[in-house]
Parts: C-alpha cells; sequence; structure tokens
C-alpha cells in the first residue's frame, strides 16, 4: 500500500511544474494538457491492474494456492483488547460493517484528514504570499516540496504498518500532522518552511497507506470497496466544506488561524482512532469464545 500511495506524491511534486505551464498556456490550454497526459499514461496502464489476488492464483500474501497456507489474523475482543489468533480472514458485509462501533469510530477520522488536503492544496500558496511573505514561485515550489517530502513517509510507514499496532501508528501519524500544521501557521518568514514540511510532509504521507490498510485490518476484502465507499461517503461533507470554511476563515481573520482550527480537529481525529477497537467477525465468534474459554481454565 505504501508503494501503491507513492505514485499520489510523486505526481503532487510536478505542481511546480504545472504552475509554468498555467503562466505559459494559461490555465484551459493547461488542463488539456493535463487530460491528454491522463490518457496517454493512465489509461493504458489501468489494463494491467487485477482484481485480486486470487485473479492470478495468489494469496493475499502472496502465497499460491499449493502451499496450503491459511493466513492467520489477530482478533480483538470489543471491551478489552484480549487478542485471540485464528486462521480466518475477517469477511464483514458493508451492513455488518455499518452497525460496528469501529466504523463509526473510523468516520470522523476520515472526515478530519480530509481537511488536510485540500486545505494545503487551496490555501497553502496564498497563504505563504500574502502572510509570509514568499514569492510566487517559493510558494508553488514549497506546495511541491510538501508532495515530495510526503513520499519519505509512505513507503516506510507502510512498511511499518505490517509489524505493529496499525491504530497506535495511525494516531501518532495525526499527532504529527497537527503539530506540523501549528508550526506552519506560526511561520513569519520563508526560513522556517522546511523544517514544518519536515514534520507535516512524512506524517501526512504515511497516513495515506495506512486508511485503506486499517479498514481492511478491520472489515476484511469481501466489501472492502463498499465499505471504503461509506467512510468516503461520511467524510466527504468535510472535504467539499474545507476550502470555503477555511476561505471564509482566512478572508474574516487570518489564514493562520484556519491552519490551527484544522491541526485540532487533525488531533481530534487522532482520538477517535485510538477509541476505534477491531470487531469481532460474526463468523468466527465461536472460534473467539472457545479460544477464550480454554484460555481460562489453563
Amino acid at each position: 500500500m505504501g508503494f501503491l500511495m507513492t505514485g499520489f506524491g510523486i505526481g503532487g511534486s510536478f505542481v511546480f511544474v504545472f504552475s509554468w505551464v498555467i503562466e505559459s498556456l494559461g490555465w484551459r490550454n493547461a488542463c488539456i494538457v493535463a487530460g491528454i497526459i491522463i490518457w496517454v499514461i493512465s489509461l493504458p496502464l489501468s489494463l494491467f491492474v487485477r482484481h485480486k489476488p486470487e485473479d492470478m492464483g495468489l494469496r493475499p500474501d502472496g502465497f499460491s494456492d499449493s502451499d496450503n497456507f491459511a493466513p492467520s489474523t489477530s482478533l480483538y475482543n470489543r471491551d478489552d483488547e484480549e487478542e485471540v489468533t485464528y486462521d480466518e480472514e475477517p469477511s464483514f458485509t458493508a451492513r455488518e460493517a455499518l452497525s460496528t462501533r469501529a466504523f463509526w469510530m473510523l468516520a470522523p477520522v476520515y472526515a478530519c484528514w480530509s481537511m488536510v488536503p485540500p486545505t494545503m492544496t487551496a490555501h497553502m500558496i496564498p497563504y505563504l504570499q500574502q502572510e509570509v511573505g514568499a514569492s510566487p514561485a517559493v510558494a508553488a515550489l514549497s506546495l511541491s516540496a510538501f508532495a515530495f517530502i510526503s513520499l519519505f513517509g509512505r513507503i516506510p510507514v507502510g512498511w511499518l504498518g505490517d509489524y505493529v499496532n496499525l491504530k497506535y501508528l495511525l494516531a501518532l501519524l495525526f499527532v504529527m500532522m497537527g503539530v506540523g500544521l501549528l508550526m506552519f501557521s506560526f511561520i513569519h518568514n520563508t526560513r522556517w518552511i522546511p523544517v514544518a514540511l519536515v514534520i507535516l510532509g512524512p506524517a501526512y504521507g504515511g497516513s495515506l497507506p495506512l486508511r485503506p490498510a486499517i479498514q481492511g485490518h478491520f472489515f476484511g476484502r469481501k466489501s472492502f470497496g463498499t465499505i471504503g465507499g461509506f467512510l468516503q461517503f461520511v467524510d466527504l461533507p468535510a472535504t467539499v466544506a474545507a476550502p470555503f470554511l477555511v476561505g471564509w476563515i482566512a478572508d474574516t481573520t487570518s489564514y493562520r488561524l484556519e491552519f490551527q482550527i484544522v491541526a485540532v480537529l487533525v488531533i481530534i481525529g487522532s482520538i477517535c482512532v485510538l477509541l476505534a477497537n477491531r470487531p469481532v467477525y460474526a463468523q468466527s465468534k465461536k472460534v473467539y469464545t472457545c479460544a477464550k474459554d480454554a484460555r481460562k481454565s489453563v
């Protein structure tokens, strides 16, 4: 997942190139150029995408069917988070996922996170120009640098997520994002831009692969797309409202206050992550109960 999300950062790091294209050709011609690039590169590459590992004779973890390998999964009790290991992948339907507390804890997490991208992309450049005193070139380069620096969080954090508790790791990244946004709101000259971006960029980049990873960890792959769609439907209002809300705050007060408000919301999101316990898969309740009773009798 970390390697996959690296593509977003690579594309975002070319913002300064399209800034130059817009200045040279105008925004309409720049949009046409972007559309042609998507047709020429993205559409042919999409032909190589496969629906799931089983279509290629592979298990999700890379083992083939001939290995007779059953992936072991950790299961948590809602109440005390006692861990139980069982050889079955959770397969929640969308309806089952919607009935869990974990889903409604992840929903505000997604909503808080979704305010960061539009805030940075829509308001970072005018903030740096109007309140920090950066030139248009430096402001555009800073936005590209934000996307580029985020690359250094995507693959390492994605790899780390395979070995540590996902919710604790994601909560830590949310706190780092909040701290980075707060630092960004307090800079008064261009020398401090790299310092804020070094904290904010990797934390933002690292959170990208963990969002779908923690969803799959909680609910499995059976209805991954549908559950993800419901989660994004919940965060859609925040995604749409964020540019207008923070723009209104900037017009009435300052850009600094808007970054500080988003920072606080992101830190609140980290609390919601910690409150989201992995739900018990319904078909495994009997396995879970037997394992717990056996442990008590020892």
